[in-house]
C-alpha cells in the first residue's frame, strides 16, 4: 500500500486579509483526497487568536492547520521596513522565508489569500521539478504591454518578458532553494532594486530567472486578464497565448482573483460565483455580505463618482509608478548612450591615428624604395663617369704628343694615378711601333 503523499501548503496573511484566506483554506480542504495528508501552514502577522481557532476547526485526520508568527523571522533579517504600495502589505514578503521555514519538506505549494482551489492541489506535487527552484505559471498577458515589459524586465530585472511569472501561486523545490540560498539572494536583490513596482514578485523573478519549471496555465488562471478588451487584444498580439488561456478557462484547477477588485466586492466578476460557493460556508459570510453591500452602495448613483475616482487614483498610482520607473530607465539609457558615444569618439580618434601611422609607414616604404632607386642610378652614373674618365685620359695623351715629355706626364697625372716610369715605358713602346710603321712605309716606297 502506497504511503500518503505529504502535501504542504503555505498561505500568508495579516489581520486584514485573514478572513479571505479562510476561504482559500476551505476550498483546499473541499477537494482534499483521503489518500493524502495535507498540512496547511499560515505565515501571519497580527492575526487574532479567536480567528486562529476558527481555522483550527478545519483540522481532521488528514488535514491540519497551524500558524507561524513572522515577527521574529523578520527581526532576524535586520530589515526595518519593506517597500509597500497600493493594497500590498508586508505579508507579501513572507514568501522569501518559505525555504528556511519548511527546510524539512521536499516541496511546498504557496497560494495567495485570493486564490481558490477547484480540484485536489496534490496534483501539482506530481510534476517533475527537474532540479529547478520553482514551479510557476508565466503571465499570459505579457504581449499586452510590450513597451513597459521590455524596458523594465529586460533593462532593470535582466530577464525575458516571456518568462515573467505571477508569484500568487508557487511550487517550491525546497532542497534546491536552500542550496541556491534563495532567501539570502532575495534580500540582496531587494536592496539593489529598492522599490520594485510589483514588490517581491519582481525580486523572485529576478533571482530565479532561468531556474524555474513552467506549469500549465490551468494551475494558475489569472482572472484580471478576463475582459472582452484584454482577450481581444491578446488574440491580436499573441494568438498562441490566447488559445492557451482560453483552454485553461474551460478547465481551471486554481483561480486567482488578483487585482484591486475582488469577488467579495463585486459578485459579477468572472468565476465570482465559485468563490461565493465556499464563502457561504465560512464563519465570515455575513461580513462578506456587508462588504459587498457597501461596495454596491459605493458604485450606486450617489457614490459612483467617489468610488471610481478611488479606483482611477489607484490605477493612476500604478501608472505613475510605472512611468517613473520607465523615465528612470530612459535616463539611465541616455547616460549609457552618452558614454557609448564618448567611447565611439575615442575609438574613432584611435582609428584615425592608426590610419596616419599606417600612412606614414607606407610613405617610409616608398622613400626607401626611392632611395634604393637613387643608389642604383648613382652606381650607373659612377660607372659612366669612370668610362668617360678613361676616354678623357686617352684623348688628352694623344693630343699632347707635340708637347714635352714632362707636359704629357703632368697631363697624365692630372687624369690618372700612374707613375712617371710607367708612362715613359708606354711612350717607348708606342715610339717603337711608330718607327716600325715608318720603316715599312719607306721600304714600300723604295
Amino acid at each position: 500500500m502506497d504511503s500518503p503523499l505529504r502535501t504542504a501548503i503555505c498561505l500568508a496573511s495579516d489581520h486584514n486579509y485573514i478572513d479571505y484566506t479562510y476561504v482559500t483554506a476551505l476550498s483546499i480542504k473541499e477537494h482534499a483526497s483521503e489518500k493524502n495528508c495535507y498540512e496547511v501552514v499560515i505565515l501571519n502577522s497580527g492575526v487574532l487568536e479567536y480567528k486562529k481557532q476558527l481555522f483550527y476547526a478545519l483540522n481532521s485526520d488528514n488535514f491540519s492547520v497551524r500558524f507561524v508568527d513572522m515577527e521574529e523571522h523578520i527581526e532576524q533579517t535586520g530589515m526595518k521596513e519593506f517597500f509597500l504600495s497600493r493594497h500590498i502589505s508586508t505579508a507579501t514578503y513572507f514568501r522569501y522565508f518559505i525555504p528556511e521555514i519548511f527546510s524539512d519538506y521536499d516541496r511546498v505549494l504557496y497560494m495567495d489569500g485570493d486564490v481558490i482551489a477547484l480540484e485536489d492541489v496534490a496534483g501539482l506535487f506530481s510534476f517533475d521539478m527537474d532540479g529547478r527552484m520553482l514551479g510557476v505559471v508565466v503571465e499570459t498577458d505579457a504581449p499586452l504591454f510590450p513597451d513597459f515589459r521590455k524596458v523594465y524586465h529586460t533593462d532593470k530585472l535582466f530577464i525575458d518578458s516571456d518568462q515573467y511569472f505571477c508569484a500568487g501561486i508557487l511550487l517550491y523545490n525546497i532542497p534546491i532553494c536552500l542550496a541556491e540560498k534563495l532567501q539570502e539572494k532575495c534580500f540582496e536583490t531587494q536592496a539593489r532594486l529598492v522599490d520594485p513596482p510589483l514588490h517581491d514578485q519582481d525580486v523572485l523573478n529576478c533571482v530565479t530567472f532561468g531556474r524555474n519549471i513552467i506549469l500549465p496555465t490551468r494551475w494558475h488562471l489569472m482572472l484580471w486578464i478576463w475582459s472582452p478588451t484584454n482577450l481581444d487584444n491578446l488574440r491580436k498580439h499573441s494568438p498562441e497565448n490566447h488559445a492557451d488561456y482560453s483552454a485553461a478557462t474551460n478547465d481551471p484547477a486554481l483561480l486567482h482573483f488578483g487585482g484591486p477588485i475582488k469577488p467579495w466586492k463585486n459578485p459579477s466578476l468572472p468565476f465570482a460565483d465559485l468563490w461565493w460557493k465556499y464563502a457561504r460556508k465560512a464563519p465570515f459570510y455575513e461580513r462578506f455580505l456587508s462588504e459587498m453591500h457597501q461596495f454596491q452602495i459605493n458604485v450606486s448613483a450617489n457614490g459612483q463618482k467617489k468610488h471610481y475616482t478611488t479606483l482611477i487614483n489607484a490605477q493612476g498610482t500604478i501608472l505613475r509608478e510605472q512611468t517613473e520607473t520607465l523615465n528612470a530607465l530612459r535616463e539611465e539609457n541616455h547616460q549609457l548612450t552618452t558614454q557609448l558615444e564618448a567611447l565611439r569618439s575615442t575609438l574613432s580618434g584611435i582609428e584615425q591615428q592608426l590610419q596616419r601611422e599606417t600612412g606614414n609607414h607606407e610613405r617610409l616604404e616608398a622613400l626607401h624604395e626611392e632611395n634604393r632607386s637613387l643608389w642604383e642610378q648613382l652606381g650607373a652614373l659612377r660607372q659612366k663617369e669612370e668610362q668617360m674618365h678613361g676616354e678623357l685620359i686617352h684623348a688628352t695623351i694623344l693630343s699632347s704628343r707635340r708637347y714635352s715629355l714632362k707636359i704629357r706626364y703632368a697631363a697624365c697625372c692630372l687624369f690618372s694615378r700612374v707613375t712617371f716610369g710607367d708612362y715613359q715605358k708606354k711612350l717607348m713602346r708606342k715610339g717603337r711601333k711608330l718607327k716600325a710603321q715608318l720603316d715599312f712605309l719607306k721600304l714600300k716606297e723604295w
